[in-house]
């Protein structure tokens, strides 16, 4: 009899115990499921030892809360490890404890929580600027600035202007990043793969900010202000929130009355006062934003005069007894380190105004904040908070549908196994013999999976601004009893056509994202990316450029850059390269697969199995058997007891 140890405690056992263990990674009949391995339910005698281990008291208001959750598990045959690490779960209890362990790759998936914009990925935090663009462009992990039309190419120039370029960050930093979460590590030759690693994602709109935290303050009229001298005149705030100096971002400085940009950002700001005038009539009051004591100088004979020059201003009308509100909400703007920003007023002078004054009066929904926005040219952006909404979970299996992947995690050495399924052809040199396994029982030979149709469909996510079919594959399986079409896989990305008319000619991905109806005062298109699009995958691909040069413009900085060796451009479909729309994939990563489905043979016989053929069963490994003269691939091996025979469902590879 078996040792199940949970909590690393041994428990008690009886006769009623029987564990029978499931062996399966991936189902052949079901490609879009990973699966996992798994025991039956079965009966724990109902000890005061079991129920101890199990934080199960007599009383269920007692409870640990165990019965939800996964219980670490072992289970041992004759001294064989045949579950070396998994989980158990308590399914019911009755005369018997009931549960089930489950193992494989249940634990490394069930991992994978959150979107892929809560990773970390250290390192790719960055300014947006002219240099970090040069410099990232030879990168081949984190982020990079790949050549993409985002609708502001020129046709026949090679001129490219920073500002208009986005970032992208690597597949594989991605990846990488999701098993160090879960804590494993990987191994197989996906990882190694040119085509895997040339993936990117394009990030044309949305960039985040790293930490909009670093920048908050509230700053608020706390007593009676009352301007009767002069025109202009600066309004005095309190920021009383807890520390307001020490923000790393910026804070406003109640000394010298004014917000301090301690780095450079992306913001607007929101104030709202109230104000009282002692004219009887009607008078303009003017509240304004004032960047860097910046003032506008007028000339006059005999000399000249400065007003303050503001960025962002209101005007109301105001007077005696009332009382009103003014408010201002600025553009989004980028301000640079150490750029203070002051408020002021500007009150309507002269008869019959004559003496009056203006009063900022103090109330409770009066105050002066700062917006973080998105992040515009020269601002920091934060990689990872700038990723489309896509879970980690469809991250990672739309990964795996893209290159046919197996997954296998080994659970106690937390290494989980990528390997494409035409890797089974490549092992057979190692595979198993299990001639001498095969009982004189009856097998049963099946030639479909029910789960397919003759046309399968292989998408990517519809997006207006693409035609329906892009990107789409169909692997067509020659069985007439099948039913016509079946949509298998639809990944989270848009498909992303391609241009041949910017840059001289250069066959480049298209991302439009300009809207030509918005337009300035003069009808000009601005080069605002407005149109909205779903993520992308797009591939890079280098050319060198030294016969015709990019021209790189940076022109806050008059910069001149020339791309001249390895300029990372980038493609979805082009010919002569390996594509990313699913007609090439599955011709490419589908092969050993498509051979399984188009003349399926699915076997499902009895085995004498041992312990030793249960520890040391790789799923990659194919089996061969005498019988059939035939190697195979193990979809499922059901329900594994000790010196029982065992069912096991074949594939032929």
């Amino acid at each position: 009899m078996g040792q199940l140890y949970i909590n690393d405690t041994l428990m008690d056992v009886s006769d009623k115990t029987v564990i029978a263990i499931t062996r399966q990674i991936n189902d052949v009949g079901s490609i879009e499921k990973v699966k996992g391995d798994t025991t039956n339910q079965f009966k724990l005698p109902k000890t005061l030892h079991n129920l101890n281990v199990l934080g199960l008291p007599g009383d269920i208001n007692l409870s640990e809360k165990n019965e939800y959750k996964l219980l670490p598990a072992k289970y041992v045959e004759d001294g064989v490890e045949l579950i070396p690490k998994g989980f158990a779960t308590i399914e019911a209890v009755n005369e018997f404890i009931e549960c089930k362990v489950l193992s494989g790759n249940v634990e490394f998936f069930d991992l994978l929580e959150g979107n892929i914009n809560e990773l970390e990925l250290p390192g790719t935090d960055h300014v947006w600027n002219g240099h970090t663009i040069t410099m990232a462009m030879g990168n081949t992990t984190g982020f990079i600035y790949p050549i993409v039309d985002y609708g502001l190419l020129p046709d026949n120039s090679m001129d490219v202007d920073y500002q208009h370029m986005r970032p992208a960050i690597f597949c594989s930093t991605i990846i990488d990043a999701i098993i160090s979460r879960a804590g494993f590590t990987k191994a197989g030759r996906i990882f190694n793969d040119p085509d895997y690693l040339a993936e990117i994602i394009p990030l044309p709109d949305g960039l985040k900010q790293p930490d909009n935290s670093k920048f908050d303050f509230t700053a608020k009229v706390l007593s009676l202000q009352r301007a009767e001298h002069g025109e202009y005149f600066k309004v005095t705030l309190v920021d009383e929130t807890e520390n307001p100096v020490n923000n790393e971002g910026g804070h406003w400085d109640n000394a010298n009355n004014w917000y301090v940009f301690e780095k450079s950002a992306t913001a607007k700001f929101k104030i709202k006062l109230r104000i009282a005038s002692s004219s009887p009539s009607e008078k303009d009051f003017k509240l304004g934003l004032r960047m860097n004591g910046e003032v506008i100088t007028y000339e006059f004979i005999g000399g000249t005069f400065q007003v303050p020059k503001f960025f962002a201003s209101e005007t109301v009308k105001v007077k005696w007894p009332d009382t009103n509100e003014i408010s201002i909400e600025s553009d989004f703007m980028f301000f640079p380190a150490d750029t203070k920003v002051e408020v002021w007023g500007w009150r309507e002078k002269g008869s019959p105004m004559g003496g009056s004054f203006v009063l900022i009066v103090p109330s409770d929904d009066s105050q002066f904040t700062l917006e973080i926005g998105d992040a515009l040219y020269r601002s920091e952006i934060s990689i990872a908070k700038s990723l489309p909404d896509i879970s980690v979970k469809d991250f990672f299996k739309s990964w795996m549908h893209r290159y046919c992947l197996l997954a296998n995690s080994d659970t106690v050495n937390k290494v989980i196994h990528l390997n494409s399924f035409d890797e089974l052809e490549a092992n057979i040199p190692r595979a198993k013999d299990w001639s001498d396994k095969v009982t004189g029982e009856t097998d049963e030979l099946t030639f479909t999976f029910s789960s397919y149709a003759k046309n399968n469909h292989f998408k990517y996510k519809e997006d207006e601004n693409v035609p329906v079919e892009s990107g789409q594959g169909t692997l067509t399986i020659q069985d007439e009893t099948l039913e016509n079409n079946k949509d298998i896989v639809t990944l989270p990305f848009a498909a992303t056509t391609m241009t041949a008319a910017k840059l001289n000619g250069l066959a480049i991905a298209s991302i439009n994202k300009i809207d030509p109806t918005n337009t300035d005062d003069n009808g000009n298109i601005k080069p605002e990316y407005r149109v909205k699009t779903q993520p992308r995958l797009l591939r890079i691909y280098r050319k060198d450029m030294i016969s015709a040069p990019i021209r790189f413009f940076d022109p806050p900085n008059g910069i001149v850059t020339l791309g001249q060796i390895d300029v990372p451009l980038t493609y979805f479909y082009l010919d002569g390269l390996r594509n990313l729309d699913f007609k090439s994939l599955l011709t490419d990563k589908y092969k050993q697969l498509s051979v399984a489905l188009h003349h399926a043979q699915v076997i499902n016989t009895t085995l004498k199995l041992n312990n030793l053929d249960i520890e040391e069963f790789d799923h990659l490994i194919p089996v061969f058997i005498r019988k059939y003269s035939r190697y195979f691939y193990v979809n499922k091996i059901s329900n594994y007891i000790d010196g029982q025979l065992t069912k096991v469902q074949l594939i032929r590879i």
